[in-house]
């Protein structure tokens, strides 16, 4: 499905480039990969936690650290966390990876790393309308 690029590889490699770009950060991977249930459509999911006073430095050069695994195509912030001030989800894709092998990278603080609900009802911490774009999120669903 995306030629000869190892989906288990990339997210190795994807955690080991966000854990160089943040000292004292740690990885998970979740979802279907870590439960060994992928299949050939499944996406990739990791957990980021930093440490609290470093949270916006990683925010600021994630794109960069990605890069060095493989050109990011795009990245967008889900719009429930686009202000939250512990946490952010992101989603990436790479370039010359299957649409369905997004990246989803849940982005949170030591302080609220433990706390999968933190900010998910806090309006403040959602983005303004002009910050989110509802069909630039539909058309990048690859099953939409």
């Amino acid at each position: 499905m995306a030629g000869n690029i190892d989906r288990a590889a990339l997210a190795v490699a994807v955690r080991a480039a966000l854990e160089y770009h943040c000292p004292g950060s740690r990885t998970e991977l979740r979802g279907s990969l870590a439960r060994g249930t992928a299949d050939a459509f499944s996406d990739i999911d990791v957990d980021w936690m930093v440490p609290d006073s470093l949270f916006p430095g990683c925010l600021t050069g994630v794109a960069g650290a990605l890069g060095t695994v493989r050109p990011v195509e795009s990245l967008r912030c889900d719009p429930d966390f686009y202000r939250s001030d512990r946490r952010r989800l992101l989603f990436v894709r790479f370039t010359g990876v299957s649409l369905f092998w997004r990246l989803d990278v849940d982005i949170r603080t030591e302080s609220v790393a433990e706390d999968p609900h933190y900010d998910v009802r806090n309006p403040a911490a959602r983005a303004r309308d002009d910050e989110w774009s509802p069909a630039a999120s539909a058309l990048a669903m690859p099953w939409a």
